[in-house]
């Protein structure tokens, strides 16, 4: 104990800097953050948004012009391909991993458990 009191003195005194490393956050804690601030109900509500989105994009009135219905069915077609490919690439399983590591990378333990 006394050899290390004398190592910090003879630190402070040389100006050294004492880094002392918080303790990185804990997959649970961020999985506890996570449900506590619903993040799945949150993006899954984005997810149905971006749905209704592009549906009311495959209806455009383009430029006052109605589309026939061959060119409606197509246009209702990439809407339906645009919507899929969000909710294959932006699901909670896919995206969960994402923002555990963001938040491993921002968040200490003492800061997670002092929300």
């Amino acid at each position: 104990m006394r050899g290390r009191i004398k190592v910090m003195l003879l630190a402070a005194a040389l100006g050294v800097p004492m880094v002392v490393a918080a303790a990185p956050v804990s997959v649970a804690s961020i999985q506890e953050l996570l449900a506590v601030t619903h993040a799945q109900r949150l993006m899954d509500g984005e997810l149905r948004q971006m749905d209704a989105l592009m549906k009311q994009a495959a209806h455009p009135q383009m430029a006052g012009r109605e589309l026939n219905a061959a060119q409606q069915k197509v246009m209702d077609g990439l809407a339906e391909k645009m919507a899929a490919l969000f909710r294959e690439d932006m699901n909670w399983q896919k995206m969960e991993p994402a923002f555990i590591k963001i938040d491993r990378s921002s968040f200490s333990q003492e800061a997670s458990t002092a929300c």
